[in-house]
């Protein structure tokens, strides 16, 4: 007989208690399985106790199912507050829900903006449009300062290079998503933005002394607890020796989470990892020692992003350390308790109707988002060869990258603005293969007009370089485009022209297509 849809059930308890395995559940937000249907997925989750849901873009397949879906969420546990149910909505590069509804600029064009009250706009925008779909945590904003140009992870995901610049409209962000009634996180304590390596791929290190990092990396933290607390903190997988720990990422390390962000920060909020399965963690120690060594740091909550088998072996690393009085039941009880007062917090933020949501979801929140991609548009070079473009007779070609890491870009949405004005859109790799570069040389040797667009990060790649050169040797007005890294503009040097979006969000990228189009 089929078992009951998980909204009706409820944790077996005894005399009203919550069982111990479902308290050690409650430290776990974890990723569904989207290859099976959402109401089994929920089950499974159920199974293994876990208290949050952190769901990804594959588990998105469309505004309704995803209302029903964590409609069902947050009444995953009846005798807890509602389940945390998470997404990863930054704006620009990172976003899970771009796909479905128009997303926030990347960080870096508010950043360059340096409109404080904007800020706050967009990201109350964005807050309104995550709660719509049933979401109550964001992981965002970034307090991650962009010191290092060779960083290959955040780049346009931070406000900007100085911790001034950072300090202030994470403290707007902050307050605007709080506005919308969803709760922030900010990240990567204590900053990721002087890394030259990515923590996905391998474990960084920072070899800065204290009061380098005081002024350009924990600034920005300091500062926005302080005046705005936000409800979660996320750690960095990133070694700091400066900050008393030799060899043990932030996330693991007791000097930076109990003495720094605890003691001398004071912060009272939730601590969450960043994904445990990221090789700056996973690559240390299994998973069931992570997980405890994590929590005996001061971590409140787990984050599994991808691997449910990993966290499976985690939860069950953690339960034995409890039993076994390595995590002493004093330690569990502080992070119980700093989970469920979010949660109750959360629940005092009433679910959205449908009318509400559907407004919201449909144009509601659109304006401001797309008002403020436009506004962040740069053009450098001569403008003039923007404005000959409607004057151009028979074809014109318009190259662009099909993704921008992992992420497909909006090349359907291109097409249907750039097609009815006489364009060929032709999408390529991000590193285009050399048939790849000789379509698009041949297109343009018949087009009257070109627009060439990148999508790079941390230095454009050799082969783009390539299709460059390629696609801008003929006398006609040619443009480029950088949708990502703002320094691809010098890479396009050989167009008479160059828009630098700030990102490559759907809003940045419709605003670059109505500046070409007039």
């Amino acid at each position: 007989m089929p078992r009951p849809a998980p909204p009706e059930l409820e944790p077996a308890t005894s005399g009203g208690e919550i069982p111990l395995e479902v308290l050690v559940g409650q430290l776990f937000v974890v990723n569904t399985n989207p290859e099976i249907p959402y109401r089994q997925a929920l089950i499974d989750h159920q199974d293994h106790h876990y208290g949050g849901f952190f769901l990804r873009r594959h588990n998105l397949t469309s505004l309704e199912e995803t209302r029903e879906m964590t409609r069902r969420m947050r009444v995953h546990w009846r005798k807890l507050p509602p389940a945390i149910v998470a997404v990863d909505e930054e704006g620009g590069l990172v976003t899970d829900t771009g796909h479905l509804t128009p997303t926030a600029p990347a960080p870096i064009a508010l950043g360059k903006l340096d409109d404080e009250e904007l800020t706050h706009d967009v990201y109350e925008s964005l807050g309104k449009k995550l709660r719509a779909m049933g979401f109550n945590t964001v992981f965002a904003p970034l307090l991650d300062v962009n010191s290092e140009p060779r960083n290959p992870v955040i780049g346009t995901r931070a406000f900007g290079d100085t911790a001034r610049l950072v300090t202030r409209h994470g403290k707007q962000a902050v307050k605007g998503l709080r506005a919308a009634g969803v709760a922030a996180c900010v990240k990567h304590f204590p900053g990721h933005g002087a890394t030259t390596t990515d923590s996905h791929e391998t474990l960084p290190r920072v070899e800065a002394d204290r009061a380098l990092l005081t002024d350009r990396d924990l600034t920005p933290f300091a500062e926005v607890l302080e005046a705005t607390p936000p409800d979660l903190v996320m750690t960095a997988h990133v070694v700091f020796p400066g900050l008393g720990d030799k060899d043990r990422p932030a996330t693991l390390s007791r000097a930076v989470l109990r003495d720094l962000l605890r003691g001398e920060m004071r912060y009272k909020g939730v601590v969450i990892t960043d994904a445990m399965e990221m090789k700056g963690i996973s690559a240390l120690m299994p998973p069931e020692k992570a997980a405890v060594e994590a929590i005996l740091a001061g971590c409140d909550l787990l984050l599994y992003a991808y691997d449910r088998a990993m966290a499976a072996r985690a939860y069950r690393g953690v339960m034995d350390a409890v039993k076994g009085g390595v995590i002493p039941l004093d330690r569990l009880k502080e992070s119980i308790e700093r989970v469920v007062k979010l949660r109750q917090t959360i629940a005092g933020w009433s679910w959205m109707g449908d009318d509400d949501a559907w407004n919201t979801l449909e144009h509601g929140e659109d304006q401001v988002l797309f008002e403020a991609s436009m506004e962040a548009l740069e053009i450098e070079g001569n403008l003039a060869a923007i404005e000959e473009l409607p004057k151009v007779t028979g074809s014109k070609l318009f190259v662009m990258p099909r993704e921008a890491g992992s992420r497909a870009l909006a090349v359907g949405m291109v097409r249907e603005q750039m097609e009815p004005a006489g364009w060929t859109v032709l999408d390529v790799s991000p590193e285009p293969t050399p048939e790849e570069i000789r379509e698009a040389e041949t297109r343009v040797g018949e087009a009257g007009a070109v627009v060439v667009a990148t999508a790079s990060r941390a230095g454009m790649p050799d082969a783009m370089r390539k299709l460059v050169a390629a696609v801008t040797t003929r006398d006609i007005p040619k443009i480029g485009l950088a949708l990502l890294d703002p320094t691809d503009a010098q890479g396009l040097m050989a167009t008479n022209c160059r828009i630098v979006t700030y990102g490559c969000a759907e809003p940045q990228i419709w605003a670059a297509c109505q500046r070409l189009l007039g």
